[in-house]
């Protein structure tokens, strides 16, 4: 059976081999591997003095510590300690005789197990600060990209704090929802990040300038739940209100997640611009297009408005159309809007092809 030897060895600080072989050279003590422990269990650490100026210091797994010489060095010699004993309990005579002296103590279960010298005339090259580009060009790489990665993640765990993304959907991305909406699924153009204490008003002005559209013509809705009654809808944003009162307190919502926060947002334009293009599609000039700026809640309406076939069974979406609370909604009718809007889809036999001036028409709203 093996054991492991705790009998006391010492070793020199500084260890001259020159007797032994030519140009052997002096050495330093460098470092002591320690085990603490006996043959079959244990554990280890190392004292070592990377620079004599600042002494030993020891590493214990992650754990470093500046130590003495003696700790590093005599404490490591193994062997026993020495006994203690009170000598002002012992009368002359028991000192004289030698009785009542202490028992010997075990032995140290903890001694030097390697020993690391340097060559004098190496030292400083030996220990020279490497450069890390030079040692492990790898592994520096790996570290920068960690750090800049650090770096990303804590902006924008910052700007999650402060800003808010804004999925901007146009009309023409809802046309080509079919059905009861999955309204996570809702295509959008781009996404935005907005400042939460910033006003509508300031993502108003983006679009106009984006998309050549005069502000007054532009009218943001926020996808938002309703609990009574209980319903997923467009709200109208006032361009004077800040983005901050649209997040909803909780997750939850259909566009909102409380790890990665975000508002759908439709952008409406006055009747007249192509939804296909943003451009203006009439003869008459812009300036004849509904002031959007002024919208109220209290006065207008807009709608989302789907048609169903019964021939197909299918419901598309034939766009947005907004009209004063006053107003019936057959005007949405008489106007020739559902005439324009679902000619394409007739042509390309998504839904059947229809009299619209021989029609009845029923109306309902969609709930969850």
């Amino acid at each position: 059976d093996m054991v492991k030897l705790n009998s006391r060895f010492e070793f020199p600080r500084k260890l001259d081999l020159s007797p032994f072989a030519p140009d052997a050279g002096k050495y330093d003590l460098f470092a002591v591997v320690v085990h603490n422990g006996d043959v079959n269990s244990g554990h280890y650490y190392a004292h070592i003095q990377p620079d004599p100026d600042r002494g030993w210091f020891k590493f214990d797994d992650e754990t470093v510590t500046p130590c003495s010489e003696y700790a590093a060095i005599e404490d490591n010699y193994g062997g026993s300690d020495l006994p203690v004993w009170n000598y002002f309990d012992r009368s002359p005579t028991e000192l004289r005789n030698g009785h009542g002296k202490p028992r010997s103590t075990p032995s140290r279960s903890h001694n030097a197990y390697m020993l690391m010298y340097i060559r004098e005339d190496a030292r400083s090259e030996i220990l020279r600060q490497p450069d890390p580009k030079e040692v492990n060009p790898r592994m520096v790489d790996r570290c920068d990209r960690d750090v800049r990665l650090a770096e990303q993640r804590r902006r924008e765990k910052v700007e999650q704090q402060t800003k808010i993304k804004i999925k901007l959907v146009h009309e023409r991305h809802l046309t080509t929802m079919t059905g009861f909406w999955d309204h996570g699924l809702i295509p959008f153009e781009k996404v935005y990040k907005m400042g939460r204490e910033q006003l509508l008003r300031d993502f108003v002005e983006e679009l106009s300038v984006e998309y050549d559209v005069e502000m007054s013509h532009i009218a943001l809705f926020v996808l938002q739940y309703r609990t009574s009654p209980r319903q997923i809808r467009f709200g109208h944003m006032q361009p004077n209100s800040l983005f901050k009162i649209h997040i909803p307190q909780y997750g939850g919502a259909p566009h909102f997640d409380l790890a990665d926060p975000s508002l759908t947002v439709l952008m409406v334009l006055s009747r007249g611009y192509s939804i296909q293009t943003l451009r203006w599609d009439r003869e008459e000039s812009p300036s004849m297009a509904d002031n959007l700026s002024q919208w109220s809640d209290d006065r207008a309406v807009m709608l989302v408005i789907k048609y169903f076939c019964v021939e197909t069974k299918r419901i598309v979406t034939l766009g947005c159309y907004y009209l004063a609370n006053s107003e019936l909604l057959i005007k949405i009718v008489d106007t020739g809007w559902i005439r324009e809007r679902l000619q394409p889809y007739m042509d390309e036999e998504k839904v059947a092809m229809v009299d619209l001036a021989d029609c009845t028409w029923d109306c309902y709203e969609e709930f969850s």
